[in-house]
């Protein structure tokens, strides 16, 4: 194979990765919004990303980054940490319970 022709085949790989990454993004946002709105009617208590997953019906790995960029938008709040089950409480949840 011609060292033009690798280029053109890894020019391509990055294109496609490119693709895949802005269609998660935007899956993410679209995610993203319809928590928020399961939110505000108080659907959850709190949040694993196992729960999410299975209420979502999306991928395990989808349901953290959801998570993490929700707690970054101020949404959520993490209520225990953990490598493997990080559980996250509403924010306005966690207001409510303290007052």
């Amino acid at each position: 194979m011609s060292a033009k022709a690798k280029k053109q085949k890894g020019e391509v790989k990055e294109e496609k990765a490119r693709v895949t990454q802005r269609a998660a993004l935007i899956e993410v946002e679209a995610l993203l919004k319809r928590l928020e709105k399961d939110l505000d009617k108080g659907a959850f208590k709190y949040l694993t990303p196992y729960s999410l997953a299975q209420q979502y019906n999306v991928k395990i790995s989808l349901a953290r980054k959801l998570l993490k960029a929700a707690v970054e938008k101020d949404l959520l709040k993490l209520y225990s940490g953990g490598r493997r089950a990080p559980i996250y409480t509403a924010a306005s949840f966690k207001e409510t319970v303290n007052k």
